[in-house]
């Protein structure tokens, strides 16, 4: 009887065990998500705070089974500026890479302009029901700023492209 006992007692807690561990894995952590790797020298310490500023770090981000890398150096860099520093690219793929570019930015400038109009005409249409003389002010200070925003992004996509277009031309200038 005593033995009885004992096995329903551990199978109890036993169940209460992998039901505990179960929702361990359910529930989920930031902190037990993401661990930085720190190098210095030939010394490597895991972490889950940010290593200190003399050591090299990694981070190492592991979420829905997936684990991805990331290191600060790379993280921190343009990845426009990292493609034109790839030195380990062949010419016909640097040129295939620099088309994707432009044509990513391209998509990106034709989205801000639809997300820009899409606020603007919210912007009217609130003001359209507001019909207050004191809020024409304020509404054309909004639409001001709107458009201000979009085009400081599309300024900054620009100014990109004809990065990109230049380099292009100039490796297919070199590959004749």
């Amino acid at each position: 009887m005593e033995g009885l006992f004992i096995y329903r007692l551990f199978s109890i807690s036993g169940q209460f065990g992998l039901l505990a561990s179960a929702l361990l894995f359910v529930i989920p952590s930031a902190s037990a998500a993401t661990v930085y790797k720190c190098e210095k020298q030939q010394k490597v310490i895991y972490s889950q705070q940010p290593c200190e500023a003399d050591y090299k770090e990694h981070r190492v981000d592991y979420k829905f089974g997936v684990t991805t890398i990331t290191d600060s150096d790379e993280a921190n860099k343009d990845p426009i500026q990292k493609l034109l520093e790839n030195r380990n690219l062949s010419q016909e793929e640097f040129i295939k890479q620099l088309e994707q570019e432009i044509f990513r930015l391209n998509q990106q400038n034709s989205y801000i302009d639809l997300v820009r109009d899409a606020e603007l005409k919210k912007l009217e249409r609130q003001h359209f029901w507001h019909k207050k003389e004191e809020d024409k002010i304020d509404y054309q200070q909004q639409v001001q700023y709107l458009n201000n925003y979009y085009d400081e992004q599309l300024r900054y996509n620009n100014k990109k492209l004809s990065l990109l277009l230049q380099h292009k031309e100039q490796a297919l200038s070199n590959s004749d």
